[in-house]
């Protein structure tokens, strides 16, 4: 199975084979932000009514060769995860360039190491192509008619795109930079709209059937008493956010699946909660779940607990 979305599953590889636009597409150097690029979809995924309508490769690409037509045609913004080496991948070079030449909006998510907020001087990129990009990977995009002169043109043309910088030190300020990457991509709106429709069909369904509606309100309830509710922590390394982004996406999975299976969690994030909360939390007898990756083991937050 590819990606978690069954509903893009089942249109995706349906007999028609036709998908329709996708709100957004996410650009990322898999071997370093592949995590971060999940956790940027499913948040996206918030606003858009679902995560399938935000494009991931992981998820949504099936032909290699479909992927930059799938961005001229069917994309209505491309939110570049920004790092120092992003510019030198085949495929992202590609996916920014086509963008940028039939139009697309480009949102630029800035991805800072640590403390260190990213700074890229787009003039200078775009004079290091030809000596970047070497031959093995202009052939990669010839067949699709983009020679080092496209791509100079969109780098240097991303020095006017709007820009969020995301970071790991603060939670306020990642959700601070994930609403502004929804505002940039013209998502809040779809958000709101979602939300009216929504309510306008649970309206429609009370007036049908409310002794119906009654009933399985009064089924939830006790369904509510007669579970315990479940709690859990999940540690990792608060200033990697690949860790950061893996916890995440941990908690949106544990959230959905206890939501199909009627149960009730409370999930305490290190990366969101005060170290003083995870300690109590700790205390108290949670479960544990602990996220490894490099360095994990030093952090000040897993020794203490």
């Amino acid at each position: 199975q590819r990606g978690l979305d069954l509903d893009f599953y089942n249109r995706a590889y349906s007999t028609s084979g036709q998908v329709g636009r996708y709100r957004a597409m996410v650009c990322h150097q898999k071997n370093s932000l592949g995590a971060s690029a999940r956790w940027i979809q499913l948040e996206l995924g918030q606003f858009t009514g679902g995560r399938s309508s935000i494009f991931l490769d992981s998820d949504n690409l099936i032909n290699l060769n479909d992927l930059l037509s799938t961005v001229r045609d069917k994309v209505d913004v491309l939110v570049v995860l920004a790092t120092k080496e992003i510019w030198w991948r085949p495929w992202c070079a590609g996916e920014i360039t086509t963008a940028s030449s039939a139009g697309i909006p480009i949102v630029l998510a800035m991805m800072g190491e640590g403390d260190n907020p990213l700074e890229l001087n787009f003039n200078e990129l775009s004079c290091q192509v030809p000596s970047k990009l070497t031959q093995a990977h202009m052939d990669v995009l010839a067949p699709f008619g983009i020679a080092h002169e496209d791509i100079q043109r969109a780098y240097a043309k991303l020095q006017d795109a709007p820009q969020v910088a995301v970071s790991v030190q603060n939670p306020m300020v990642i959700r601070e930079a994930i609403d502004g990457l929804s505002r940039l991509a013209e998502l809040n709106g779809m958000r709101e709209r979602t939300i009216f429709a929504r309510l306008g069909s649970e309206l429609v369904s009370v007036t049908r059937g409310l002794p119906c509606l009654q009933t399985k309100t009064v089924d939830c309830i006790k369904n509510c008493m007669r579970q315990r509710r479940r709690s859990f922590v999940l540690l990792g390394n608060p200033d990697d956010i690949e860790a950061v982004a893996a916890m995440r996406i941990l908690e949106f999975a544990m959230l959905e699946v206890s939501e199909q299976r009627q149960e009730y969690v409370d999930i305490y994030n290190c990366s969101t909660c005060p170290q003083a909360a995870v300690l109590r939390c700790v205390n108290q007898g949670m479960f544990v779940i602990l996220v490894l990756s490099k360095g994990v083991l030093n952090c000040e937050v897993v020794q203490r607990v």
